[in-house]
């Protein structure tokens, strides 16, 4: 059971994760359309960070990001894999690690959305539900698209 400060905290998280790995893939990625979807990674989950700092501002909660998390932990893997690879296994690896990225955090998302009590809060993270949806969404589209080329 999340309380605000984790959840703010859990998003926080999320979105530099997202960050990373697209700066990342912005340099590294050698397919258009997997260059594309880290620039929209970039540019929606700075935003989104930024939203939600102001929000946990105005609610006067200081965001605890968790420790020892299981989706950080992925999530550093998932990078020291990325910064050994090039090409088209780079353009696999990272696609593939955005759909279970996505997946998790939808996960996440509704446990958070069951343990707020704010109103704010539990709007936002129903805004923020919907992008990570499309996000997902548009993940496996691109994975389909390299499964394709091939």
């Amino acid at each position: 059971e999340m309380n605000d400060a984790q959840i703010f905290g859990f998003s926080n998280m999320v979105d530099q994760a997202e960050l990373e790995a697209g700066e990342l893939a912005q340099e590294k990625a050698s397919n258009g359309g997997v260059k594309e979807y880290a620039r929209m990674m970039v540019a929606e989950h700075s935003a989104h960070m930024r939203e939600a700092g102001e929000l946990a501002h105005e609610a006067g909660t200081n965001p605890s990001e968790p420790s020892n998390d299981q989706l950080r932990r992925q999530h550093d893997q998932l990078m020291s894999s990325l910064r050994g690879a090039s090409g088209a296994a780079f353009d696999s690896l990272y696609i593939n690690g955005m759909v279970m990225e996505h997946q998790a955090a939808l996960q996440r998302l509704d446990a958070a959305m069951n343990a707020t009590e704010s109103t704010e809060l539990r709007e936002f993270l129903n805004t923020t539900r919907e992008a990570v949806a499309k996000h997902l969404e548009r993940a496996q589209q691109v994975q389909g698209q390299l499964a394709s080329n091939r």
